[in-house]
């Protein structure tokens, strides 16, 4: 919610009554609500502003979403696997506690459950390569692509300098771990 504050509005002339004494206000023009006007009578003409913040949405939580077909195993990958905090269940979804995040399992049905071809989900790690030993060493298989040069730990390096690993949750969704180059 926004700053409040008390403050007299300058764009509609609206007559009002109180107390037997006309007054004239000026209100928003797209305020058309009456009991609003007559509050605004009643509190000498002011009434409260809310002012939305400027950033609406940038410090707020993400939510990010993605899909199964099978909770259980879903579960046991993000939480036991990834690390996510579990926080509760049920038969649309998981959701899981990332860092500063969430993360929405969505179960669905087998004819609605194909995976995209591009990443889902990443997350900027400091290390990669010892991030890749921690999920292989987890049961974890990185992806190959024969399109990009990977060295022997199935990272590639971007022109940026950006390290770039990827691998599958198990419904088949494409994940993937960088380092900033």
């Amino acid at each position: 919610m926004g700053r409040i504050e008390k403050r007299r509005c300058f764009t509609r002339k609206t007559q009002c009554r109180t107390k037997g004494i006309k007054h004239y206000l000026h209100i928003p023009e797209n305020i058309n609500n009456n009991r609003f006007l007559q509050f605004i009578c009643k509190t000498r003409c002011y009434f409260w502003i809310i002012k939305s913040k400027e950033k609406m949405l940038s410090d707020k939580k993400v939510k990010a979403f993605v899909i199964t077909t099978d909770a259980l195993s879903a579960k046991k990958f993000y939480s036991g696997i990834l690390g996510f905090k579990f926080l509760n269940g049920d038969e649309y979804g998981l959701e899981f506690e990332m860092n500063d995040s969430l993360l929405r399992v969505s179960i669905t049905t087998e004819e609605n459950a194909i995976p995209q071809k591009h990443t889902v989900l990443g997350w900027c790690v400091p290390d990669i390569y010892e991030s890749v030993q921690y999920l292989k060493n987890k049961g974890i298989q990185f992806e190959r692509y024969e399109f990009l040069q990977q060295d022997e730990n199935d990272v590639w390096k971007a022109k940026s300098g950006t390290k770039v690993a990827w691998f599958k949750d198990p419904h088949g969704n494409l994940l993937s771990i960088d380092q900033a180059g």
